[in-house]
């Protein structure tokens, strides 16, 4: 095709504003790495030395000045500095002046991502250019320039668009040179048609967007703003160049600049989805959470993609805010369900809440989480265990066997859990001497007994039933009896209360009901041999506080307190207080979960001493005060492994001060019993261990002593457990008489 030689035509191949314009929010983002797609990116370490250049940081001496940009938008009453002529020449025809862009600019920097070229051409005709002119001239000698053009035939077609000063084609060979991403070419041509005639407006937006594609930012702002009023497309162009800049922001954890750039974008046009999604990050890193959250929720409702639902998940749990999370799961399901599921499960999981996180984790996570394998699977037990309790015969000793025990445990709905256990009791406090200070002792010399004495009791039954639910809040409720069978009527025990984790700890209320084992009288009752009265049963009713809280995961504090009153069948109330404080280093060596050694403090105290076996009397230590302290060392090894070992080891001291009483605290007479101080060394000891024999049989045993300021005593027992499941590996609420 022939071309005209009319110096007011204009060619420049463009698609269209539209096209040539394309906003970075059309990029994908995720493949550059910017903002997170999972959960994994934000819960990763961060890294032990920070990006040079954080967040509110200064610009070193090698950034880019160009970089910053003024607070209000430079007013522009002409051409920029970088398009005007001079007379510095550059590499073109001899002779002709050039537009020395490159030499007057600073070193570029990267762009987000180069707007592309056009597809395909299209003509755009200039202000007064109504059409192609009809009566066309064909260039001398068979020069075809639009031929040249469009063989790409550069060296031959400049000089002559240089001799004739054609403005059109000099911005045809712009554009050309742009499609080619000949950016540098592109800004020489477009500026050259632009020295020829300013109101080239296409040819002005083709040098902006060569400018930014090639990193000269500053730049390209400064052509935009020149023809932002005559060229309205000159709006993408600075909200391109200002998202570039945000995105270098956001890498260089400079997030209130990158706020900053993306609300001089919204100026100029609104923000796409992508610059929303890294305005929403923004706010995160910068801990303004609310405004984080309420974006990422605007983006979800919009469109329930992963990357909104990462970053909501992201915002609300930094939070601690699961309610509302909960219910956004309920309320909109889609990614964020999953992450909920998936996250949620995995944070049970190391909290060692694993039926929890059995419930929630979605299918195919259970290779991540081996312990939750057959973990709500049913299970029974079998087991035996003894106490040897020195002391004095027919009173204070205490011999008992627990067993044959049997206990089941199923499980509802993952969290749910209900055991049951009955066993036989068998106590026996060895001899009674005649003449014992017990019951309703006479006051005549050397009294004998009415009646035999009874101090052995065999065949007793003691059942129990619990329900516990596991979460972050877990409730339980356990009801039992005393032994059915001794000397006075049995009673109810039992216990209610829940145990509260959070991030660092947990806190546990409890209110309980139990009896008192320390002796024979204390525990089933007696019958008076002097008179056949019944009395004892003592049972203690009270509320249990406790917190544990870990500071860095390697100092642990724990802290409990204890407010009870005791009464039992004919004897005498009492009210008790106790206190216990320690503090614990946690060390972690390889196959341990835990082995934790420092300090603990007791101190307790009772309103009366019934630690004696007349009538009235509870058989049970109740000094006025206790103090001791000791040195601990806890243990456990690894949970989900074949075997499981837990121990305990404490050593230190006490004093006490028992108080005196008398004989009889419900009919006092003129006998009374005198009071005791003492201190003694204390040691506490405890080993229990299970191991599988296959993978649904375990077996185990346990073996303590212990020496207290009112006895010393001797433990043992062996158990068994069948798993209706095969599992991973032991826990350690498979011991038997685990405690919630």
């Amino acid at each position: 095709m022939n071309l005209v030689n009319s110096s007011r035509w204009r060619i420049a191949w463009m698609t269209s504003a539209i096209l040539l314009g394309q906003t970075l929010g059309a990029q994908n983002y995720e493949e550059q790495g910017l903002f997170p797609t999972s959960m994994e990116e934000i819960l990763a370490p961060s890294p032990a030395n920070p990006t040079p250049q954080s967040r509110g940081s200064a610009p070193t001496a090698n950034q880019d000045p160009s970089y910053f940009l003024p607070e209000t938008s430079p007013a522009q009453s002409g051409p920029p500095s970088t398009v005007v002529p001079t007379q510095r020449p550059r590499s073109q025809a001899v002779g002709q002046q050039g537009i020395p862009t490159q030499v007057l600019l600073p070193a570029p920097q990267p762009v987000a991502e180069a707007i592309e070229s056009p597809n395909s051409p299209t003509i755009v005709f200039g202000d007064t250019q109504t059409g192609f002119a009809q009566e066309e001239q064909v260039a001398e000698s068979g020069f075809d320039p639009g031929q040249l053009l469009a063989d790409k035939q550069y060296a031959e077609l400049e000089p002559w668009v240089l001799e004739n000063q054609d403005v059109g084609m000099a911005g045809a060979l712009g554009w050309s040179y742009f499609k080619d991403e000949n950016y540098p070419k592109a800004i020489e041509w477009f500026e050259q048609s632009l020295r020829w005639d300013e109101n080239f407006n296409e040819a002005a937006y083709g040098l902006a967007l060569s400018l930014y594609n090639e990193g000269y930012l500053q730049q390209a702002e400064a052509v935009a703003r020149w023809k932002l009023t005559a060229y309205p497309g000159m709006q993408d162009i600075l909200g391109d160049i200002y998202m570039t800049r945000a995105i270098s922001s956001f890498k260089a954890e400079r997030y209130e600049d990158t706020l900053t750039d993306l609300k001089r974008i919204s100026q100029n046009r609104p923000l796409t989805r992508g610059e929303r999604v890294i305005e929403a990050w923004s706010y995160y890193h910068l801990n303004q959470l609310d405004k984080s959250a309420n974006l990422f929720l605007d983006l979800y409702r919009q469109d329930r993609d992963q990357v909104a639902a990462v970053g909501l998940y992201a915002s609300l749990s930094r939070e601690g805010n699961w309610d509302r999370i909960q219910k956004l799961v309920n309320e909109y399901g889609g990614p964020l369900g999953d992450i909920y599921a998936l996250y949620t499960s995995e944070r049970y999981y190391d909290r060692r809440l694993y039926l929890k996180a059995s419930q929630l984790a979605p299918r195919g996570e259970a290779e991540s989480m081996p312990l939750t394998q057959n973990i709500n699977a049913p299970k029974a037990e079998l087991s035996v265990e003894f106490v040897a309790r020195d002391g004095d015969p027919g009173l204070s000793e205490l011999n008992a066997a627990y067993g044959p025990k049997v206990s089941g445990t199923i499980f509802s709905d993952a969290v749910n859990r209900f055991d049951v256990s009955i066993g036989l009791v068998n106590l026996d406090a060895g001899e009674l001497p005649n003449f014992a200070t017990i019951g309703l002792y006479p006051t005549t010399p050397n009294p004998g007994y009415v009646i035999t004495p009874n101090t052995s009791y065999n065949g007793m039954i003691e059942p129990t039933i619990g329900y516990y639910r596991e979460d972050w809040i877990s409730p339980y409720i356990e009801i039992g009896m005393t032994p059915l069978g001794g000397a006075a009527d049995s009673d109810f025990t039992g216990r209610v209360g829940f145990q509260t984790l959070y991030d660092s700890g947990s806190w546990d209320l409890e209110i309980y009901r139990r009896s008192v084992k320390e002796s024979l009288l204390s525990y089933t009752g007696m019958k008076d041999p002097y008179s056949s009265l019944v009395w004892g049963r003592v049972l203690e009713t009270g509320l249990h506080l406790s917190v544990f809280h870990s500071f860095k995961e390697t100092l642990n504090f724990y802290g409990s307190m204890e407010i009870a009153k005791l009464s039992g069948q004919n004897v005498a109330d009492n009210e008790k207080i106790r206190i216990d404080l320690g503090l614990t280093r946690t060390f972690k060596p390889d196959d341990f979960h835990y082995v934790n050694f420092g300090p603990i403090i007791t101190f307790y105290s009772f309103n009366n001493n019934q630690n004696f076996f007349t009538y009235g009397h509870g058989g049970y230590f109740s000094p006025e005060y206790l103090a001791q302290g000791l040195i601990n060392l806890q243990f456990m090894t690894e949970e989900g492994k074949d075997y499981l070992f837990k121990g305990e080891l404490g050593a230190g001291g006490q004093s006490n001060k028992q108080a005196s009483s008398n004989y009889f605290p419900l009919a006092p007479d003129n006998r009374t019993f005198s009071g005791t101080s003492e201190s003694t060394g204390i040691l506490i000891s405890n080993l229990k261990g299970m191991m599988f024999l296959t993978e649904q049989w375990a077996f185990g045993a346990e073996i303590g002593y212990n020496k207290t300021p009112s006895y010393e005593e001797i433990r043992g027992g062996i158990y068994t457990t069948i798993f209706f499941e095969p599992r991973e590996g032991l826990l350690e609420t498979d011991f038997p008489n685990y405690q919630y």
